[in-house]
């Protein structure tokens, strides 16, 4: 089994780790000032396209992390998740997310419907905005088909220069049309990035983290942060590894 099913009408539970040695972020490299967060499974919106075969359910550490938060083995309730995020070092860099999504009102944990709760996603702001830190994530909660223009409208929103929110989408059509409506786009599409990363595609940055530079080495998210920038002119693209 890729992950673990929450149990039905069960709250969401949420973890920080504070000095993250997650690999994309920091290298493996424990960085006081790199924090990561991780939400329960039933978070995610069964609509996401890559709701099965997505990396934090393919990778094995991520997996288990969320296994663990799921089972509320590890982690808080949503209260005890904004105390911490209170308590990063001031100037942090935050990394929302790395499994699961965005908070939903919590009578959806008893559907299938993922409708973004607006007053917690701008306590979430509130609480970053307090220690000056610089958060980000991606969401796929626009694909729920009942509730995809209020969790567009909340995240337009709630996203700035301290939340960023990147809608996330795996066909180019889709990324250019959400760019147009002005969202900030991670996209997931092998043919882009391979075009992006060879200067082939305008308009798009292939993430540096996912191929060696000339000097066989990978870049980090705290050295490019091109996904915490807001409203920022390109496309960030992923390869589907």
């Amino acid at each position: 089994m890729p992950y673990t099913i929450p149990r039905p009408q069960t709250l969401p539970n949420f973890h920080l780790k504070e000095g993250t040695q997650n690999k994309k972020l920091t290298g493996g490299d424990s960085l006081k000032k790199v924090s990561a967060t991780v939400s329960s499974w039933q978070t995610c919106s069964k609509h996401c396209p890559m709701f099965n075969s997505c990396y934090a359910k393919q990778g094995f550490r991520t997996r288990i992390h969320a296994n663990a938060v799921t089972t509320k083995g590890r982690g808080s309730d949503f209260d005890g998740f904004l105390e911490n995020i209170e308590n990063l070092r001031n100037n942090s860099f935050l990394r929302l997310s790395v499994s699961g999504d965005l908070p939903s009102e919590d009578w959806c944990y008893s559907t299938e419907e993922r409708k973004i709760d607006l007053n917690k996603l701008k306590a979430i702001k509130k609480a970053v905005q307090s220690t000056k830190t610089l958060a980000f994530t991606y969401t796929h909660l626009h694909c729920d088909p009942k509730h995809r223009q209020h969790n567009l409208k909340a995240v337009k929103e709630t996203a700035n220069k301290d939340l960023v929110i990147n809608i996330s989408v795996e066909s180019k059509s889709k990324a250019l049309k959400m760019k147009q409506a002005g969202f900030d786009v991670a996209l997931v599409d092998s043919k882009t990035f391979k075009d992006a990363k060879e200067g082939n595609a305008p308009g798009f940055f292939a993430c540096p983290a996912q191929y060696e530079d000339s000097e066989g080495d990978y870049s980090r998210c705290i050295d490019c942060k091109k996904c915490s920038m807001f409203n920022r002119d390109e496309i960030v693209v992923f390869d589907k590894d």
